[in-house]
């Protein structure tokens, strides 16, 4: 069997691995990854990584790390560590499953086609305008969805930037430390883990942070006193904002935290999928397989989840697909399911362009997956660590990282506080 995953991100990696130690008959693995590094988001590269210098996890180790290894003790005072640390447990990952040998480093995948029942890719070698192309009989696409900005219209920010500077309104991917934004007025704009992260590292410098958002459960929860919750914005200024409430503010630099949009141009017509309201992909069932090409796979499509326990899954998955040791619905089923769950998701209310946040449905989601691909469950322990770091955070959001789990047995685990903020 010939496969090809597109990404060395922690979603590549887990790919690879699983596909080198459990699948069947395999021939050829080759992992395409367009940076000089592994990691995906998580690049030790300056140059190409998205994570600002103060960035720390919001999930707990515990919840960040694959079968088999462990990260190291000394790094784990806190169990939210510093981006260096995930940076680090990947390469060591990827050197104890020897999965290096088969990274092609700075390789960009151009095209990739369904032709007579099997994929072709075109990869491009970036420094040697090299261009390749290869046959494969399944795919795992794990690109990530953390490189192309969101950037919405607003009215009014074109008039900002020509008095302040194009350079005082940027993406959150281009954050990366407070100290320009020393005694200034910033106005950050969403209500994600990114934009409310991005606005307690910037207020450590900032006279006020303005957090524009329309989250009312945000407002109850412990901040800096320099973060000052707003409403949505209804125009730009020369000199700031006014908001929905009829309210406005001076600013002097905008950081847009709203998200991204899912990249996969270089899927052709042939792969049959598309890309609704920029972030939800479809058609796919159980938000990851191809319907009309079930040997096509999406890995880590979900958000708000434990991401590495989720795709370690949807790999074991797969591969017991791959392996006949379990067996797909035919293609009506699966189309009928997810329409279902669309129409079930439309009736609540909730916009297409979260149909791939699972939040509050992890437990059941997981469940599916399990059953679907034959798996031993996963420790009820990870599901209560997640609660409890979920229900820190709708607590206290400055200091809720300030805490090591210590994981007793696949049900318990004990929790500390950590009263100095080092990690």
């Amino acid at each position: 069997m010939r496969v090809a995953v597109i990404g060395s991100g922690p979603s590549g990696l887990i790919s690879a691995k699983h596909c080198l130690t459990a699948l069947k008959n395999l021939k050829v693995l080759h992992v395409y990854e367009k940076l000089p590094c592994l990691g995906g988001a998580w690049c030790k590269d300056k140059k190409h990584t998205i994570l600002y210098d103060n960035l720390r996890t919001n999930l707990p180790t515990e919840l960040m790390e694959f079968e088999g290894l462990s990260y190291e003790s000394d790094d784990l005072r806190s169990s939210f560590v510093a981006a260096s640390v995930v940076t680090k447990y990947l390469i060591k990952f990827a050197d104890a499953f020897e999965l290096n040998q088969f990274i092609q480093y700075e390789t960009q995948v151009i095209k990739v086609s369904r032709l007579n029942d099997e994929w072709e890719l075109i990869a491009r070698h970036i420094p040697s305008h090299q261009i390749t192309k290869v046959k494969y009989d399944v795919i795992f696409v794990c690109n990530g969805h953390y490189y192309v900005p969101h950037i919405p219209h607003f009215k009014g920010l074109e008039t900002f930037k020509k008095k302040k500077g194009e350079n005082n309104v940027i993406h959150s991917i281009k954050y990366r430390r407070p100290e320009i934004y020393e005694g200034l007025q910033v106005l950050v704009i969403g209500g994600g883990p990114s934009a409310v992260d991005i606005s307690i590292d910037v207020s450590s410098e900032a006279k006020y942070v303005y957090l524009s958002h329309h989250f009312d459960e945000l407002k109850s929860v412990r901040m800096p006193a320099n973060i000052i919750h707003k409403p949505d914005i209804d125009y730009f200024h020369e000199d700031g904002v006014a908001f929905i409430d009829n309210t406005h503010s001076q600013i002097d630099k905008v950081i847009l935290g709203t998200g991204y949009r899912y990249d996969l141009d270089f899927l052709d017509e042939t792969c049959g999928l598309r890309i609704e309201d920029n972030v939800y992909v479809t058609p796919l069932y159980k938000q990851f397989i191809s319907i009309s090409n079930p040997t096509m796979v999406l890995i880590g499509l979900p958000s708000r989840t434990f991401i590495f326990p989720l795709i370690e899954t949807q790999v074991k998955c797969m591969i017991q697909i791959l392996n006949g040791n379990a067996t797909l619905p035919i293609g009506d089923e699966m189309h009928k399911e997810r329409q279902l769950n669309e129409q079930n998701l439309e009736l609540k209310g909730i916009p297409k362009r979260k149909y791939h946040t699972i939040a509050g449905m992890i437990k059941q989601y997981m469940s599916e997956l399990i059953a679907l691909g034959n798996l031993e469950p996963l420790k009820e322990v990870m599901y209560n660590i997640y609660d409890k770091n979920s229900a820190l955070r709708k607590i206290d959001l400055v200091d809720y990282r300030n805490y090591k789990f210590t994981i007793i047995d696949s049900e318990n685990y004990q929790v500390t506080q950590i009263l100095s903020k080092e990690n």
